[in-house]
C-alpha cells in the first residue's frame, strides 16, 4: 500500500469535507470498507466501516473473522478489533458476546465467562433476526464448548462432560 504523507492526508481530508457532505463520506468509506473486506483487508475493513458510522457491518467483519484470527492465535489483532467496538454493539450480538468470552478464555480469566455466556445465551432466546437457524445452532453449540471448559477448570469433570457432549452433538456438520 501506499501512504501519503500525514500533512497532505489532512488537505485531501478537509477538501474532501468542504466538498461534500457527511453522508456522501460515509458511503465513500462503506464502499472502500466493502471493497477492502472483498480482498481479504479486514483491518482496514473494520477501519472504514468504522469512520462509515456502520456499527452493523463493523461487527458482522469482526464476528466472520473472529474465528480465522483466533485459529492463527491473532489475539491481540482480535482484542484490538472488539476494542474498537463500541459496548453497546458488542453487548447486543451474540456472536461477539462469545467473542469476548473465548478473549477471556485465552487471558485465563476464567470468572469473567459465565456472565457472558448467559448474556449470548439471553441474546440467542430473545431472538437474533440477522442469524439463520445452522448460525444460532452454532453459537449455541460454541457456548457448550466454553461452558465445558470452565466446568473443567472449576474441578467439575461431570458437567465438563455432559457441556462437551451436548456441544459435540449440537455442532453443525460444516463446523466439524
Amino acid at each position: 500500500w501506499y501512504r501519503y504523507h500525514p500533512l497532505f492526508q489532512e488537505l485531501l481530508r478537509s477538501r474532501l469535507a468542504a466538498a461534500y457532505d457527511g453522508a456522501a463520506v460515509a458511503g465513500l468509506h462503506t464502499r472502500a470498507s466493502e471493497w477492502l473486506a472483498g480482498g481479504g483487508f479486514v483491518d482496514e475493513a473494520l477501519h472504514h466501516a468504522l469512520a462509515a458510522g456502520n456499527m452493523a457491518a463493523a461487527a458482522r467483519l469482526v464476528e466472520r473473522n473472529f474465528h480465522p484470527m483466533a485459529d492463527r492465535d491473532a489475539w491481540y489483532t482480535l482484542e484490538r478489533w472488539m476494542a474498537m467496538l463500541p459496548a453497546d454493539v458488542v453487548e447486543e450480538r451474540p456472536g461477539l458476546t462469545l467473542a469476548q468470552a473465548w478473549l477471556m478464555h485465552h487471558q485465563f480469566k476464567l470468572r469473567a465467562i459465565p456472565p457472558l455466556l448467559k448474556q449470548a445465551e439471553a441474546l440467542l432466546v430473545a431472538g437474533t433476526p440477522d442469524l439463520s437457524g445452522a448460525q444460532k445452532q452454532a453459537l449455541r453449540a460454541e457456548i457448550d464448548v466454553l461452558r465445558s471448559e470452565v466446568w473443567l477448570w472449576s474441578g467439575e469433570v461431570q458437567r465438563s462432560l455432559d457441556c462437551a457432549r451436548r456441544a459435540a452433538a449440537g455442532v453443525p456438520g460444516e463446523h466439524l
